[in-house]
């Protein structure tokens, strides 16, 4: 049994070879008193005895990145929050419905499984611009929740959440002003933002 204290999970992020200055992968790490689990999509499927389609487990060292520099820790959350990611994120092998599908652009990618998880587990967290494949949600999406309205398609999308930030998406490239801290987001920037 996992204490609750015990528990964290970081959101993990690497420049992507040769489209580091606006891709970036994303990926979590369970992390508990005894093991670091690294789940990930990969774009080739079946990589390792820990696959699921694209879905991986531990295919690379929890650290490591994916070519082109180091990685970087985006954020890590503890408590009841990493509790619920780590469950969502473990029930992902069966319940992530693009197991056996990627695609490079518009996605589902490494990208669109990270921002699904932490969407699952109602976190209400953008990552970066160079997040490629974050916003896609299928051809046409619409969601509202109590923080954020979204509507995406690969062409075009925006979110909104009056009191945090305004996105646009074109051909999945990310433009906007998140409002505490005041940033401008351009497809060259690396900010993750967590909105409570």
């Amino acid at each position: 049994m996992i204490k609750n204290n015990a528990l964290k999970v970081e959101l993990r992020s690497a420049k992507i070879p040769y489209l580091g200055l606006i891709a970036d992968h994303y990926w979590f790490v369970i992390i508990t008193d005894t093991k670091k689990e690294r789940w990930e999509v990969w774009q080739n499927p079946h990589c390792c005895k820990t696959s699921w389609g694209h879905l991986h487990l531990n295919l690379l060292p929890f650290d490591s990145a994916v070519g082109s520099g180091q990685s970087r820790v985006e954020y890590v959350f503890s408590g009841l929050k990493a509790r619920v990611l780590a469950k969502t994120i473990q029930h992902s092998i069966t319940e992530y419905k693009n197991l056996f599908c990627y695609r490079y652009w518009p996605g589902p990618n490494s990208n669109t499984y990270v921002q699904n998880m932490l969407d699952k587990a109602n976190i209400d967290l953008c990552l970066s611009a160079t997040a490629i494949g974050k916003d896609f949600y299928g051809w046409f999406d619409y969601s509202k929740k109590i923080k954020v309205i979204r509507v995406s398609t690969p062409l075009l999308g925006i979110k909104i959440s009056y009191q945090n930030f305004y996105e646009c998406n074109i051909l999945s490239f990310t433009f906007g002003i998140y409002l505490n801290p005041i940033k401008i987001i351009h497809p060259f920037s690396r900010y993750t933002a967590l909105f409570k």
